[in-house]
């Protein structure tokens, strides 16, 4: 089959590690790869997969980037988080938050 993106090479059964923005989401996935280009292509359930596990990892659908600095407080370390954040995500002071760390990110999720 030609390749959707070159158009000059052919896809090939393959074995790809996904990563994305540095976060392994999936290991040995069998793909189908053009042998000229290099693009992946996906099936639908694939790509349909690895987008949940995207979306479990924090990494899917990034509206709102912001850079900070990181704070001192005491001997401790803090973030501040923008009014409009706050509002966004509904978050008041003292709401219990749950800190994860998926490969060089930190991710600040609500607790429900």
């Amino acid at each position: 089959m030609e390749c959707p993106k070159c158009k000059k090479g052919t896809l090939v059964k393959a074995r790809e590690d996904i990563i994305v923005e540095g976060v392994k989401l999936a290991e040995g996935l069998k793909v189908e790869k053009c042998d000229r280009c290099g693009e992946v292509v996906l099936t639908m359930e694939q790509a349909s997969k690895l987008r949940g596990a995207a979306e479990e990892a924090g990494i899917w659908g990034h509206g709102i980037r912001l850079k900070r600095k990181v704070s001192r407080i005491g001997k401790k370390s803090a973030l501040y988080i923008p009014v409009d954040v706050e509002r966004m995500l509904g978050l008041k002071h003292g709401r219990e938050v749950e800190i994860r760390v998926v490969g060089k990110r930190m991710v600040v999720e609500a607790v429900e």
